[in-house]
């Protein structure tokens, strides 16, 4: 969350509520199907990048 605030350019301040539940009780991510599938993937966008793209994207679509 704090990389996305960075990236629309927001200086806040997060709070969490941990008495309630955060979502999926199980996170897990298995991603050898995805490397046997494609071994020589790399990533060509970095993460904070592609957020900051996203936005921009996302304002000028739906916004007035």
């Amino acid at each position: 969350m704090a990389l996305i605030a960075k990236a629309a350019g927001k200086d806040i301040e997060l709070e969490f509520d941990t008495t309630r539940p955060e979502g999926r009780f199980v996170k897990s991510a298995d991603m050898s199907l995805f490397r046997s599938l494609a071994p020589d993937f790399v990533n060509e966008v970095e993460l904070a990048d592609g957020l900051r793209r996203m936005l921009e994207w996302y304002g000028a679509t739906f916004r007035s």
